[in-house]
């Protein structure tokens, strides 16, 4: 089944407080030029961090809409992923399909650190250290929250 399927081509922009409009175009021209010449590979322009170009003077954004919606009536030639830890404004959101995720509960970080902890026990590539020539830092002020919760520090392996 999977051999019918067309190959994925991603093209990768990591945005950042600086983007432009003119980078991310750029990069969109070439996943599209790419398209045109590969009629076996679907492209796919993947924005990581696209939330963080909500903060660039230069409103690099602005480009989505036409990127989004193209001016003739067919569709896109590419497909565009924006990857962030919050919402963009409603315009953009509105032509988009939007997977949220809730932040993660303190059990599910306990319970993640857990599993960390035991695949790195468990891993026999992971050469293991002497335990009284390791020295595992304290945890920042900061960091502290009560003396009840399980605190994880990995030592440098």
């Amino acid at each position: 089944f999977w051999r019918k399927m067309p190959s994925l081509h991603v093209f990768q922009f990591q945005c950042s407080p600086l983007t432009t409009a003119e980078a991310i175009r750029k990069q969109y021209d070439v996943a599209v030029s790419f398209q045109s010449r590969s009629s076996d590979t679907r492209v796919v322009l993947l924005l990581d961090e696209v939330g963080l170009a909500e903060f660039s003077p230069h409103k690099p954004l602005k480009n989505l809409h036409s990127m989004l919606t193209p001016s003739s009536s067919k569709r896109s030639p590419i497909a565009l992923v924006g990857l962030s830890n919050w919402s963009l404004d409603a315009s953009k959101m509105n032509r988009a399909i939007v997977l949220s995720r809730p932040d993660p509960t303190e059990n599910d970080l306990i319970s993640t650190g857990d599993a960390i902890i035991q695949a790195i026990q468990l891993d026999p590539k992971i050469q293991k250290k002497d335990s009284s020539s390791q020295s595992i830092p304290p945890m920042p002020p900061r960091l502290r929250r009560s003396s009840s919760i399980k605190t994880y520090w990995l030592p440098q392996i």
